[in-house]
């Protein structure tokens, strides 16, 4: 979907899709009123076509729902594990005899921190990765690799574990920004608005003497049918819109690290 439908407030995003799904709807209700009814006098056929049409397309609704869902929580969890990762390379970062170092690497990764706060989830949200984050990351990747340990063991374990931490670090990075494009898209995201429109067609594919009533019919089904594609497609962009996953993981993080920072200067 384009971006300015996630910029949108949800209701706006609701009503415009409530009222396509009305409008394809009503187009149902028309042919079936001029033409069905002429070919398929007792219903038969038609009613056939119409419970079909329309369990499938509740199934497929369910369908995509949870498996959104089920990646939305996936992403929560990989973007909490990517902060608890940021604090273990930070605290990995304390070099043993090499206190300039040591320093070095966090201002560097305190920089990627920052800029994945303010600048980077500022980017997700209207649905592109932000460079700047990227070079920040690889600024600290670089301070990393530079580094060449003295003969201590203890000083070379300690860089061998901050290296393994920073490569599980990166890992988790690619992982939750694999999330961004969502799962709908090119030709999976024309199927589902084509099984939408047939499914919002039939809909309105129903007989009633009464048109009063047929509309109160069209207009009540379209609610479930209309808030049903809203949900599907909020979150499936989980960066974008109403729904989504926050930078709050990131900002608990630095906290984390502040706080853990102030101790030790009260300690000393």
């Amino acid at each position: 979907m384009p971006h300015w439908f996630y910029n949108a407030s949800y209701l706006t995003a609701l009503l415009i899709i409530y009222l396509f799904c009305c409008s394809v709807s009503f187009v149902g209700y028309k042919i079936s009123r001029v033409f069905f009814q002429k070919v398929d006098k007792y219903e038969i056929v038609t009613k056939i076509v119409w419970q079909t049409v329309l369990f499938f397309s509740t199934m497929l609704i369910t369908f995509w729902i949870a498996i959104n869902w089920h990646n939305l929580r996936n992403l929560t969890q990989v973007t909490n594990m990517e902060a608890q990762k940021i604090e273990r390379v930070y605290s990995y970062s304390e070099l043993p005899k090499d206190p300039k170092y040591t320093k070095k690497l966090r201002t560097a990764l305190m920089k990627y921190l920052d800029s994945v706060i303010n600048k980077e989830y500022k980017s997700l949200e209207i649905g592109f990765l932000n460079n700047e984050t990227l070079l920040d990351f690889q600024n600290f990747v670089k301070i990393a690799n530079d580094y060449l340990p003295n003969n201590s063991r203890t000083n070379e374990f300690a860089y061998n574990r901050l290296l393994i931490a920073i490569e599980e670090l990166a890992q988790v990075r690619t992982d939750r920004l694999s999330y961004l494009p969502g799962e709908l898209n090119g030709v999976l995201l024309g199927f589902f608005i084509v099984i939408m429109i047939v499914g919002c067609f039939w809909t309105g594919a129903i007989y009633s003497g009464n048109l009063l009533f047929s509309l109160i019919i069209i207009m009540s089904q379209n609610i479930i049918m209309g808030s049903s594609i809203w949900l599907i497609l909020e979150i499936d962009k989980p960066f974008q819109g109403e729904i989504k996953v926050t930078n709050q993981a990131f900002v608990e993080a630095k906290d984390e690290i502040q706080r853990i920072n102030s101790r030790k200067k009260i300690h000393e």
